[in-house]
C-alpha cells in the first residue's frame, strides 16, 4: 500500500473528507429544490384556477326552511351555467 499511495499521490490516500462534502452538497441541492418547488406553488406558477373561470361572490341567507342565495358581485354569470 505505501507504494500505491506514493504512485497515486496524497489525493487518494485519505478519503475521510469526501463523505462530509458529499453530504453538504446533497443537503444544499435538496434545499434548493424544495425552495424552488415551494416558491412555484406559492407564486401560482403551478396549477390553480383556470383564467377563463368566472369569479363571483354570493350571499346565503336562511329564514326558517327557506334559503336564499343572492349574487353580490363579480363576473357576469349565465343563469343556465349555474348549478346548485
Amino acid at each position: 500500500m505505501p507504494l500505491l499511495n506514493f504512485l497515486l499521490g496524497s489525493a487518494f490516500s485519505d478519503d475521510r473528507g469526501v463523505s462530509p462534502v458529499i453530504g453538504v452538497v446533497l443537503l444544499v441541492s435538496l434545499t434548493v429544490v424544495l425552495s424552488v418547488s415551494v416558491g412555484a406553488f406559492g407564486l401560482g406558477y403551478v396549477g390553480g384556477l383556470d383564467r377563463n373561470d368566472p369569479l363571483a361572490s354570493f350571499q346565503l341567507t336562511q329564514d326558517g326552511s327557506t334559503a336564499t342565495l343572492s349574487y353580490t358581485s363579480g363576473d357576469p354569470l349565465d343563469g343556465e351555467d349555474v348549478y346548485l
